[in-house]
């Protein structure tokens, strides 16, 4: 019964060795066609994740300056190559709030809406170049004053820009949105350190007055 077992698994063997034997360029083909796929797929993924990895980035975002609690604008190339025929668009009119002297009440500052932002010329034109590293800053105003309702119909809180550019043969168009509630009641430094502050400036006026 063993030797019949045996007998019996030698000769499959043999069959399956018969097999390769006769169907051994097509067996080869058909691995090299595997290999060849393979390999262009990893391939492409490679030059798809290294092009990703140096292509430009163009980041927009919104700072606040603690000494001044001025709210602004920055719009820069994060990436590694520089972006082609950049447009940036504003899908709502946006006025950044300036102070001014009111000689009608005594030279007091008053805050008062400059022209709108959508209108200076990085909204208007397309940017041939825009290099990596380069960064353009717009001031919108102090957060107080961004905050007054009697602003807001040409200061809105919430806006989103649109940037599109190219790079290699791609195009790209990318859509961030602006909230400037988050810096509303925010606290940029203890308290504690701001009154003392204004306390040491109340005290050195009233040594000068001595």
């Amino acid at each position: 019964m063993f030797c019949c077992c045996l007998s019996n698994i030698f000769l499959m063997l043999r069959k399956g060795v018969t097999f390769m034997d006769q169907h051994a360029s097509s067996t080869l083909a058909i691995l090299t066609g595997l290999y060849v796929v393979l390999t262009y797929l990893i391939l492409r993924s490679s030059k798809k994740a290294f092009i990703e990895s140096i292509r430009p980035y163009i980041t927009i975002k919104t700072d606040i300056d603690p000494a001044s609690r001025t709210v602004c604008l920055k719009i820069s190339n994060t990436g590694k190559t520089s972006a082609e025929n950049l447009r940036l668009s504003m899908n709502k009119v946006f006025c950044p709030i300036d102070i001014k002297r009111d000689e009608n009440n005594n030279g007091k500052l008053v805050p008062y809406q400059r022209s709108a932002l959508n209108d200076v010329y990085l909204f208007k034109k397309e940017i041939q170049t825009f290099p990596p590293g380069q960064e353009i800053i717009f001031y919108l105003g102090e957060a107080s004053h961004i905050f007054k309702d009697d602003f807001r119909e040409k200061t809105p809180l919430q806006f989103s820009i649109t940037a599109e550019y190219n790079y290699q043969k791609s195009k790209k168009k990318e859509e961030t949105v602006i909230d400037l509630e988050v810096y509303r009641l925010s606290q940029l430094e203890p308290l504690g350190r701001t009154i003392k502050t204004l306390q040491g400036i109340e005290n050195a006026i009233r040594k000068l007055k001595k």
